[in-house]
Parts: structure tokens; sequence; C-alpha cells
């Protein structure tokens, strides 16, 4: 522990981190709710819902033990807090790393997953699987040596208690980590304009949800920087230096969280300005009419009718609105009419007839 008094005096920096931490999980909380709201009441829940709300779910775990730590003093200088809660520190933010990389992960996943529902054919396909599989190898890989830095784990928060490895393993598998992971927000910031290119939709809609989706391109912004932090942690006022490190690591895994679900962003609009009830009416209109069958008058003197069949995929997926990206399949049949002289018909009777008969094609 530093004998020497800091200059300052005893400042807190852990109010500040909390305050955001809780700010940036509200949000994040809030969207993720909304979205998976509206995929219900749109019967299109996936995998990119169920990844993306395991994420929240682990990022409101991380924050009770981001709230205990702060509450063991989280953010001042080691100078002025006893060695019991400099531990309890210590060990509380060994539990939340576990959580970081999780949550990063599964946020990035829920993106490509998302990608995916647009568009799921060619080299696209496999450059995302292959995306996800980096992403979950990264991952393990640093909860791994997270796990097994130290044995026993304790030692990690009380050194007397066993031997760690070098923390040079550990700052390594940080750096690879946090390397994948802006190489995968980049990807994931910039496939979204190639995806998009060939769709029908408006060029402003096509803008808008790339400008939605490279949000993400902020997370890439603060992994940079939490990149930079790592040194602090072998730092001998640790409970002071962990701070930004901890600051940046929330402000990465709540932007990556709040990018992923504006994406859905014209549903959430239309649902607040249509009203619930509006809204819920309009899709079960449009989940009844899904397949349809019109027909026109009854037939004219000239024996014509028309028979309309019409094919709509329920695969919308960008942005889950009625000006959504739709897959629309036409049926047409057409009818033909041909006369069939008296002649040919003679031994049907005496008078001159004519027949109607009607090959659908």
């Amino acid at each position: 522990m530093d004998t020497h008094s800091p200059p300052g005096g005893d400042v807190d920096r852990g109010t500040a981190f909390i305050v955001l931490a809780v700010v940036l999980f509200s949000i994040s909380l809030t969207t993720t709710i909304i979205r998976v709201y509206m995929r219900v009441l749109q019967h299109q829940l996936g995998w990119d819902d169920f990844t993306i709300a395991l994420a929240t779910l682990l990022e409101l775990i991380e924050l009770v033990f981001n709230g205990l730590e702060y509450h063991a003093g989280d953010g001042h200088h080691v100078f002025y807090l006893k060695a019991s809660q400099v531990v309890k520190i210590v060990k509380w933010n060994y539990v939340t790393e576990f959580f970081l990389f999780f949550i990063i992960c599964l946020t990035k996943i829920s993106i490509c997953l998302f990608i995916l529902r647009i568009k799921n054919t060619g080299w696209l396909k496999w450059f995302l699987y292959a995306l996800m599989a980096g992403l979950v190898v990264t991952t393990l890989v640093c909860e791994v040596i997270l796990f097994a830095q130290c044995r026993p784990i304790r030692a990690w928060w009380d050194r007397s208690a066993g031997t760690c490895w070098n923390l040079t393993i550990y700052n390594g598998s940080i750096w690879a980590q946090i390397g994948y992971s802006i190489f995968s927000d980049l990807a994931c910031s910039f496939l979204p304009v190639v995806v998009l290119w060939n769709i029908q939709i408006s060029p402003r809609l096509k803008v808008a949800v790339c400008g939605l989706m490279s949000i993400g391109l902020l997370a890439t912004a603060c992994a940079a920087v939490r990149a930079s932090l790592a040194r602090n942690k072998t730092s001998n006022d640790l409970t002071w230096a962990l701070t930004p490190v901890s600051d940046w690591g929330a402000a990465e895994e709540n932007l990556g969280i709040i990018g992923a679900n504006l994406a859905l962003s014209r549903a959430v609009y239309s649902f607040f300005r249509d009203g619930r009830q509006s809204w819920i009416g309009k899709r079960r209109y449009q989940h009844q009419s899904s397949y349809t069958i019109k027909q026109p008058s009854m037939p004219t003197s000239k024996g014509r009718r028309g028979l309309f069949l019409s094919s709509r995929s329920q695969d919308s997926i960008i942005p889950l609105e009625d000006s959504a990206i739709r897959k629309t399949t036409h049926f047409s049949v057409r009818h033909e009419t041909r006369n069939i002289s008296s002649d040919r018909l003679a031994g049907l009777g005496s008078e001159s007839q004519s027949y109607t008969a009607k090959d659908a094609v």
C-alpha cells in the first residue's frame, strides 16, 4: 500500500462511475425491453433477440457487482482505504471481468444474427459465421486465462493466498480480445451498407439503418481506450487506477447493446405514433391477410372472370414495420375463353350453339 498521501486529497471517482453505469444500463434495458416486446407482438422473436436479451441480463448482474465494488470504496486512492476494502474492490472487479467478455461477445453475435435475418446467402453467411466463431474463441480464451491466472483463485485479490502468472499473459489475451472486438465492430458497422445496397427500400431508410448500426463505432472507440488503460492493472494505486477501465468498459458494453437495439427504432416510433391497439390491429390484419385470394365481380357478357392470388412473406426484418423489407411473391391466374362452333358439336343438337371453355394457364 502507498504510504504517501496522493495529490488532491481523498477524491472520489466511484460515484461518477456508478452514475454512468446506471444511466447507460437504464437505456440499454429500456431499448431491449421495447425490442423484445415489439418482436413478441409481431411473432418474430429470433436468436438475435435472445442473445441481446441475455447480454442485457448479464449486464444487470454485472451492475450489481459494480455496486458492491463501489460500496467497498472503489474510486478512492488506496491510501485512504483499509486493507479489507482493497481486497473486496479487487475481488468484485475480478468477477465483473467475466461478465464483460461475455456481454461484448453476445452483443456482437446478436448483431451478426440480425444481419443474417436480412440476408443469409453466399459469402455473407459464411463470413458472419466465421466472425461469430472468432468471437466465441477469443472470449473463451480470455475467460480461461482469467480463471487460471491465479491458484487458488482468491490469490487474484489476496496475493498472500497463492501464486499467479505474470500479468503479461493476461494482458496479452486482453489485447487479442480487444483487437478482434474492434475488427468485429468495424465489420458489423459496415456490413449493413453492403447488405442494404441492392435491397428495394428508400435511400433515406438505408442511410438511417446504416447510421443507427454504425453507433457500434462508438463502442469501438471505447474498446480502444480500454485497451490503452490495461496497464493500470499493475498500478500500486489499484483502486484508483481501475475506475477509468471500468468507465470505458461500461460504455463499450452498453453502447453496443443500445446500437443493436436502435436498428429497430422505426417499429418503436410507429408503435408510439399509432398507439398500441391501432398498431396491434394493423399487425393482426396483415397476419390474417398474408395469403389472400381476390375475385373481382361476376363474369361479364364475354364470359371472362379474373382470379388473383397474392402471397406475402412474413420475413420483414428492417425495420419490422409497414415500410420494411419484405419478400413478396405474386401468383396470377390467367383465363382464356375459346368459342367452340356448332359445326364441331353438331351431334349435340340441331341448333347452332356456342360453348365456353376456360383453361387456366
